[in-house]
């Protein structure tokens, strides 16, 4: 007797179809052979669609537009936890979805301009009054 129940009740059946109890053996063998092939191969496509999909990726900038045109639809539609919906459409916290969609701030001076415009180093040390 078989542990599974399964195959159990199908070798009671194929038992009853083939006549014999080795033909209804070999047929649930020849069946766990093909479900083991079938499994194999489920795994070799699905690791075959994840790599074509990595390959094929959306750029950075396009996808921010993307995720901004978004989240003003959601707004629009009065929906209050927008940021919530759309991070969960996109499979990301709604705090990456914020750093995602936040204007990018225009880009600081650098600190060596006002030295530069003096033509020396600026200290911060005050000097004495003689």
């Amino acid at each position: 007797m078989t542990s599974n129940p399964r195959r159990h009740i199908m070798r009671e059946l194929y038992t009853a179809k083939y006549g014999s109890r080795a033909a209804a053996d070999a047929r649930l063998a020849e069946e766990a052979r093909q479900d083991a092939i079938d499994a194999a191969e489920l795994r070799r496509r699905n690791r075959q669609a994840l790599s074509e999909e990595s390959v094929v990726r959306e750029p950075p900038d396009k996808r921010r537009e993307r995720l901004r045109a978004r989240v003003r639809d959601e707004k629009a539609k009065g929906t209050r936890a927008f940021l919530k919906v759309v991070a969960k459409e996109e499979g990301i916290s709604p705090s990456r979805l914020k750093q995602l969609v936040a204007n990018e701030p225009a880009p600081s001076k650098p600190w060596t301009g006002l030295s530069q415009q003096l033509n020396r180093t600026v200290s911060k040390r005050k000097k004495d009054a003689d």
